[in-house]
């Protein structure tokens, strides 16, 4: 029974200095391997302020545009999607399917970048309702834009469509 139990003694004690090596002297090494799990690094990049002048008058500022993107792995049919899309928004409807077919192996494509606001909403319920649609959506962009044309371009700098 004292063997029995001296068995048990170091089977508990073994058990419990390895927890205690891991506890403590390899902390490390789990805390990088859980953190490699558990820690994922998502930059949100930062939104270009308003340019004023000393009275107040923007000379450069942002407006709230939309792209028209697509996931080409999920269109069925490119023409009949690019025909759809030329109809609701304006252009050339091989030029749509040329971009879709261009990025098959892909999962994201532009249609077409830096729609205004009000035309994007006009359009938004057919892309949501309509089967030719189905993997095209709108997304937000910003769209810089400079009340004063060029002036002072030198001084401000000018943005493109990519910022």
């Amino acid at each position: 029974m004292e063997a029995t139990f001296l068995v048990f003694a170091v089977c508990f004690g073994l058990l419990i200095g390895r927890l205690a090596w891991i506890q403590w002297w390899e902390r490390a090494h789990f805390k990088r391997l859980a953190d490699q799990f558990h820690v994922r690094i998502i930059p949100s990049p930062a939104t270009r302020g308003p340019i004023l002048d000393r009275s107040g008058q923007p000379l450069a500022g942002n407006l709230l545009a939309l792209d028209l993107c697509a996931n080409p792995k999920v269109i069925a049919d490119p023409a009949a999607t690019a025909r759809v899309v030329a109809e609701l928004f304006g252009g050339d409807a091989s030029a749509y399917q040329a971009k879709i077919e261009a990025a098959k192996q892909s999962h994201f494509s532009y249609l077409k970048r830096g729609i205004e606001r009000e035309r994007a909403e006009a359009q938004k319920e057919a892309i949501k309702t309509r089967p030719e649609l189905k993997g095209v959506e709108l997304r937000p962009a910003p769209k810089r834009v400079y009340p004063g044309g060029m002036l002072a371009a030198a001084l401000l700098g000018y943005t493109n469509i990519d910022g």
